[in-house]
């Protein structure tokens, strides 16, 4: 099977709420693939897949060459809520080399341990990783965490709305829409707003203007 059928067929597999015996056996086949866009994909549909399968695959691809199979790996992790998912994140943030990767794994530690009920014990710990960081991407991150865990930081996620490179200003908006709520959401607008009468770049006035 050359790359564009295998891309092909693992973009309908994600149609597909949950995966049948061929079906896993062929991801598995798969996620050993030489082509990183191909793992990257596969890493993907492990959200449909929560199970120690997908976890096997996950924990594997994580230790990955390649910076975009490992951020898929992160992202996908977000779901899988035990134990074995807070270690395995914990340890990409301490070792991952590649900030936007990390990034994700900060993002998806705080789901994980917020749907554990334990966001309380990891306070301390993602201040002293946001304190630890240059990287404005897991400076956010951990904003998102922060909040997620009831801490009071939406000001400084705010403020990088005004940041001079526009992929922070787009991040910022992004996390403003992982966290919007009925509480929060005049605010949000009001700032969006203000940012909207200044922002010179395309993407970000189309993704403010598309701010849901």
């Amino acid at each position: 099977m050359v790359v564009k059928d295998k891309i092909e067929l693992l973009l309908s597999y994600e149609e597909f709420n949950e995966f049948t015996h061929e079906q896993k056996s062929l991801l598995k086949k798969l996620s050993y693939d030489s082509n990183s866009f191909v793992k990257g994909l596969v890493a993907s549909l492990m959200v449909k897949s929560i199970d120690e399968f997908g976890f096997e695959i996950l924990s594997r691809l994580s230790k990955d060459k390649n910076d975009y199979v490992r951020t898929e790996v992160f992202d996908s992790l977000s779901v899988f809520n035990d134990m074995n998912t807070v270690t395995l994140l914990q340890n990409a943030i301490s070792t991952d080399t590649n900030n936007l990767a990390k990034s994700y794994a900060i993002m998806s530690l705080g789901d994980v341990v917020f749907s554990l009920g334990i966001s309380n014990d990891f306070k301390e710990y993602v201040y002293k990783i946001k304190s630890c960081n240059k990287s404005k991407d897991c400076i956010l991150s951990c904003l998102y965490c922060l909040y997620l865990f009831g801490e009071n930081v939406i000001d400084e996620i705010f403020l990088l709305l005004n940041d001079n490179d526009y992929h922070i200003r787009l991040s910022a908006i992004s996390i403003l829409e992982e966290i919007v709520n009925n509480d929060n959401l005049d605010i949000i607008i009001s700032k969006l707003s203000d940012r909207l009468k200044i922002e010179d770049c395309s993407s970000v006035i189309d993704k403010i203007k598309n701010f849901n």
